[in-house]
């Protein structure tokens, strides 16, 4: 662990961006995969999108994004979400993701996600991100081997990516406090009352 820390450091103080980027992903197990890198024509008739391998669900923070355009300039939430709705109209796009084992998980409705860096478009990158459902925890280490995505009304994109990763203010390892301790993660959800 000390020689990583130390390689990034080092490459973080040469200024190299594309190394320190590759570096944080290797740590934060950051995964992900390009699954057309332009545009798709989504309707009605679901589309199969299928990886050249598995792609694996390295952490909780995991999603299917559609790209919507580029461009888009660094804005107050409420701007960005009045662009997020511009840009998506009346479209409702619905995911399935189809695990290696053969089960299936439907993800919920896609919401607003910005890049200053496009994971598929150079900048400003404005993209819909269909993430599991309120109480569906996606199983860490397994693979997915298809996803299917469709619309309605018909809806074009300008590429489509999937995205897994650790969430930062989830402990590394279970908490020690006793012996049927659980540890849990509420995926972005609100609070249970």
């Amino acid at each position: 662990m000390r020689v990583v820390i130390a390689a990034i450091f080092g490459l973080v103080l040469a200024g190299c961006d594309t190394g320190s980027k590759a570096a944080m992903a290797l740590i934060s197990k950051r995964n992900v995969v390009v699954l057309a890198s332009r545009g798709v024509d989504l309707s009605d008739k679901s589309v199969d999108l299928r990886p050249p391998k598995p792609m694996e669900i390295t952490g909780s923070l995991s999603s299917i994004c559609f790209v919507l355009k580029d461009g888009v300039a660094m804005q107050d939430a409420n701007a960005l979400e009045r662009t997020f709705a511009e840009s998506l109209g009346k479209a409702r796009i619905s995911t399935t993701l189809v695990l290696s084992n053969g089960d299936r998980v439907a993800l919920a409705r896609p919401s607003v996600s910005w890049s200053e860096e496009g994971t598929v478009l150079k900048s400003g990158e404005l993209a819909a991100c269909a993430a599991p459902p309120c109480g569906v925890t996606l199983p860490v280490g397994a693979a997915i081997s298809k996803v299917e995505a469709s619309s309605e009304p018909a809806f074009s994109v300008k590429g489509i990516y999937w995205k897994s990763e650790r969430d930062p203010s989830e402990p590394r390892l279970p908490a020690v406090t006793s012996k049927n301790a659980q540890v849990a993660s509420n995926n972005g959800c609100p609070a249970a009352r």
